[in-house]
């Protein structure tokens, strides 16, 4: 058996993408429910038409925004890393946009309920 049998015949690029996007989500996750903790109780959760809050709950109902994020990534990387050793590098790097994605989106819905919440 000769060496070259043995070599590694994954897309390093395609890996170390999805590697970074699950590592981006995971430190999302890790920073919002660090900064959770100083959030008063009670806080705005939605915003009306007119621009104002029109409701009012717990800062617990903020936990889907950290929680979604690592949900699509747990869910994202395995099938990406599927997707690597298929070598179908175009569906892995759609699955790991789509986890780039929502983090984001959840990043920029965090900020925008930060900013809003009075300090």
């Amino acid at each position: 058996m000769s060496l070259r049998y043995y070599s590694f015949v994954y897309d390093t690029k395609a890996v170390v993408f999805t590697l970074l996007n699950f590592l981006f989500a995971l430190a999302f996750c890790i920073g919002f429910f660090y900064t959770l903790k100083d959030l008063p109780d009670i806080i705005p959760v939605h915003w009306s038409e007119q621009g104002g809050f029109d409701k009012f709950g717990e800062k617990s109902q903020l936990y889907p925004i950290g929680i979604s994020a690592i949900a699509v990534a747990a869910l994202a990387f395995p099938a990406s890393m599927v997707c690597i050793k298929k070598s179908y590098n175009g569906f892995a790097y759609l699955f790991s946009g789509i986890s780039m994605f929502a983090t984001c989106l959840m990043i920029l819905v965090y900020g925008f309920m930060r900013s809003a919440i009075p300090q």
